[in-house]
């Protein structure tokens, strides 16, 4: 089954998650090559794909022959199936698949190339015999090839994430927040995201400047992942409300910041992020570990406003001279399976803050200059990357 100038992923596709974005910007730059279309294998809502009306006739093709590719795996369920197509499979933790297709299917294709985006390995015996099957590993960050070169696992290269430039990029803004100084912090809420160490900086900054905002994109489909924020134990733990969702407004006001410095933005489709990220002053990303590149600092950095990044694992391969504000001091975390990780000061993150505000003409160079890196860095060019590496 599949065709030949056909991909498929065994993913998700969406507007609201890191993986489910990949996949929709795949399923619209593969078929804007002229060479077939991508199809999602794993389970997918065509609701929570949010593109314009010139997008959406793009991916309906994509969208039609997935679809068919699913009724064709109902009598498949559970089992491998070999498909007359490339296919490429999500890895992550001890390179372990993030999805089965749907019917919980596993698909092999003519090539089967696996992309590699994991915060840890622990079991390497494991990891190295899963990737036996893989006739190519795509690492989203330098970090993680490092690691697998290291440990002789391969072949590997390196391919990183894009951003959509034609949305994020620099423009004018609308003045929406009235001259008040708006922090943007972003990410899946979780212990790996940092977002405790924003709330600790945010506190202390947001009492010197009474203008200061904290605007959050913090939601996501995963609200349990926040719990793991209760690690630590120098701020109170955010709760989940009766409808299993994250009480995010609670607990940053439980946490010392006045309801009035916060903006929770809630369920934003990414197409919509570009003209919120504009209106922004710097945004802060203290993160302990990125895998790939961290796709929300990327979007935020296209758009020209000036970033607070860690200096750690994933993120380095964003990091320029004077093209964001670095929190160089990063401790170590003790525990297994986090030793590349780093733990961000909060007074460094304090000070970064702090000189953003103080220097408007700085923190717009920097912006700029971080336009300029991720503007090379789109989804058209991992797209064509990708290409070649299924011709090679």
């Amino acid at each position: 089954m599949g065709e030949s100038r056909s991909v498929i992923f065994q993913w998700g596709a969406s507007s609201y998650f890191g993986w489910g974005i990949i996949g929709l910007n795949l399923m619209l730059e593969w078929v804007r090559r002229r060479q077939g279309v991508a199809l999602c294998a794993s389970t997918f809502f065509r609701e929570n794909m949010v593109v314009n009306a010139l997008e959406a006739g793009e991916i309906e093709q994509s969208v039609v022959k997935s679809r068919e590719l699913a009724a064709s795996l109902e009598r498949y369920a559970d089992s491998d199936v070999n498909v007359s197509s490339p296919v490429l499979h999500a890895l992550g933790i001890d390179l372990r698949r993030e999805a089965a297709a749907v019917h919980k299917a596993c698909l092999w294709g003519t090539q089967t190339i696996g992309i590699p985006v994991f915060i840890q390995l622990t079991d390497l015996a494991a990891a190295r015999e899963r990737a036996k099957p893989y006739s190519l590993l795509l690492a989203a960050s330098s970090w993680n090839r490092e690691i697998l070169e290291g440990l002789g696992i391969g072949p590997v290269a390196l391919m990183l994430q894009g951003i959509d430039p034609t949305h994020f990029h620099p423009a004018p803004r609308a003045d929406v927040f009235g001259g008040r100084f708006a922090v943007f912090s972003g990410g899946k809420l979780e212990h790996r995201k940092a977002q405790d160490l924003v709330i600790q900086a945010f506190k202390i900054f947001a009492a010197r400047h009474p203008e200061a905002l904290l605007v959050t994109a913090w939601d996501s489909p995963f609200a349990r992942h926040g719990l793991s924020l209760a690690r630590n134990e120098a701020i109170g733990p955010p709760t989940l409300t009766a409808n299993d969702e994250l009480d995010i407004i609670g607990w940053t006001e439980a946490n010392g910041i006045p309801r009035r410095q916060v903006l929770h933005l809630g369920k934003v489709p990414n197409a919509e992020m570009p003209r919120i990220m504009r209106e922004m002053d710097v945004a802060v990303f203290p993160n302990r570990c990125e895998p790939a590149t961290n796709l929300v600092a990327m979007e935020i950095m296209g758009c020209g406003v000036p970033v607070i990044l860690s200096c750690n694992t994933g993120h380095r391969d964003l990091i320029e001279a004077d093209n964001c504000y670095v929190l160089e001091s990063q401790r170590e975390i003790p525990g297994a399976g986090t030793e590349h990780w780093g733990e961000s000061d909060v007074d460094e993150l304090v000070a970064a803050l702090e000189t953003a505000f103080d220097d408007r003409a700085g923190r717009t160079a920097r912006g700029a200059r971080g336009a300029a890196k991720v503007a090379g860095l789109s989804w058209a060019r991992m797209t064509a990357q990708l290409a070649d590496a299924i011709a090679a």
